[in-house]
């Protein structure tokens, strides 16, 4: 019984998590697999499963809960490309900054896998952008080597908000605008490329309308730098 959750999480079958769940008796939701590799919750993460992180979050799961190499449930989540599920562990309040035993944060890994939604949503709700892991790499570091540029200009670019924001004696985490395009459209230093990737996929959460026309004398030239 104490295993069959996390088996069944993982194989998908979300009827007989729910089931499991529901027995009021069940006490083992924060246990590990045979291999120390994820809790119920980690591997509902791992497979996107929104209905069943709802309940296990319900029933008290913990949200920063380590495998053995050190991954939480939100860094199989950005793994995993699963950015509703990144969202909901957010608003749960997971540790946005956690890191694995090799020093990386779900930012490193969503930057290492090229995920631009999840990139944004996890900048746009504070994480730090900044912060090295093992092998002394900020996230952008890791962009770079797998050729993901516009990640890299993308934080390259949020980098000179925070800065320009904070020289104002502004201190906000980009999560408190409207959105981070509306910064990047008003901002004369962020490549029209930059810009126009993020709003042509439409993952900004909210619209920036009459914001576009900023950009119109700027240089349409990226440049891609190792270190942002």
């Amino acid at each position: 019984m104490a295993f069959s959750l996390i088996d069944a999480v993982r194989c998908g079958d979300t009827e007989t998590a729910k089931k499991i769940l529901m027995n009021k008796k069940y006490t083992a939701i924060d246990i590990q697999g045979s291999k120390n590799d994820g809790t119920a919750l980690f591997w509902a993460c791992c497979r996107g499963f929104l209905d069943i992180l709802h309940i296990l979050v319900i029933q008290g799961a913990s949200l920063n809960s380590k495998t053995a190499w050190g991954a939480t449930p939100i860094h199989a989540a950005c793994d995993n490309n699963q950015p509703e599920i990144v969202r909901l562990l957010i608003k749960y309040g997971c540790d946005l900054n956690e890191k694995t035993d090799s020093g990386d944060t779900p930012l490193h890994l969503a930057c290492y896998r090229g995920f631009p939604e999840i990139v944004q949503i996890l900048i746009e709700a504070g994480a730090n952008f900044n912060i090295f892991n093992s092998k002394h790499q900020i996230p952008s570091d890791l962009a770079y080597v797998q050729g993901y540029y516009t990640i890299v200009n993308y934080l390259q670019a949020v980098k000179q908000i925070v800065k320009n924001s904070s020289s104002k004696g502004k201190h906000k985490r980009l999560g408190d605008h409207n959105c981070v395009t509306c910064c990047l459209s008003q901002d004369p230093n962020v490549p029209r490329e930059v810009y126009e990737y993020w709003t042509r996929n439409d993952i900004c959460l909210q619209s920036c309308s009459g914001k576009e026309n900023n950009l119109s004398n700027q240089q349409n030239k990226s440049t891609h730098h190792r270190n942002v």
